[in-house]
């Protein structure tokens, strides 16, 4: 049924209580599900960073809960620091039999012509599409191949997507998934320039010439003494 697996512990721990948990390597995290209690359970740190790195959101990972049956859970929250360590996650016990929503990462392939032989730009405004399915019909990514976007401005919707008929696309068909914008011009890069000025921002002012005055009193220290 599932590809992943991760063991987890209850805990009591909340609040403030948690950082300790983190400290010893654990994840915090909750259970929830239709129809059930929510459970405050841990996750080994490391484990847990292994298994969401290659699941991701949409791939199902079986649960184990100490003595506890096995359940089938998605991954869906996950919250980190500033330096990417994780803080929390949420995991969501499936019903096999019901449709759940997921948000499937959209993965490119393959080479735009209208990059390599005009020097265009490939933008992608849009990384994610939201869909639903049953549980086990979930795709894991959504792969859309670049390899027809020869030309300038030629484009990529969500309404160009085809994938099973047991999956249903719920973001926007309009949505623009992909574009080859073209180079811009010299004088488009002189406007550019010309709006953004070249005005530093105050406190970045104020940095440089504070470096600037450290760099001279390092200097003065460092100078030789004159002859006398």
């Amino acid at each position: 049924m599932s590809d992943y697996q991760l063991v987890a512990a209850t805990r009591t721990e909340q609040g403030k209580q948690v950082k300790k948990l983190r400290t010893a390597g654990k994840v915090p995290a909750v259970l929830y599900g239709h129809n059930i209690e929510n459970q405050l359970v841990t996750l080994d740190d490391l484990a847990f960073k292994r298994t969401f790195h290659q699941a991701g959101h949409a791939a199902l990972v079986k649960l184990e809960i100490e003595s506890k049956p096995a359940v089938q859970v998605l991954i869906a929250d996950v919250q980190t620091d500033h330096l990417g360590g994780i803080l929390h996650a949420d995991l969501h016990q499936v019903n096999m039999d019901e449709i759940v929503n997921a948000d499937i990462p959209i993965r490119l392939i393959g080479d735009a012509p209208g990059v390599f032989n005009l020097g265009g730009t490939l933008v992608q405004p849009l990384e994610m599409l939201e869909v639903e399915a049953l549980p086990a019909n979930l795709p894991q990514s959504i792969e859309v191949d670049i390899s027809g976007l020869v030309e300038f401005d030629a484009s990529i919707s969500v309404s160009d997507i085809k994938l099973s008929d047991k999956v249903t696309i719920i973001t926007d068909t309009h949505e623009l998934i992909c574009r080859i914008d073209a180079p811009r011009s010299d004088e488009e890069m002189a406007a550019l320039e010309a709006d953004m000025g070249d005005e530093v921002p105050a406190e970045l002012a104020e940095e440089k010439a504070a470096a600037e005055a450290a760099a001279e009193e390092d200097k003065a220290a460092n100078k030789p003494p004159s002859a006398s």
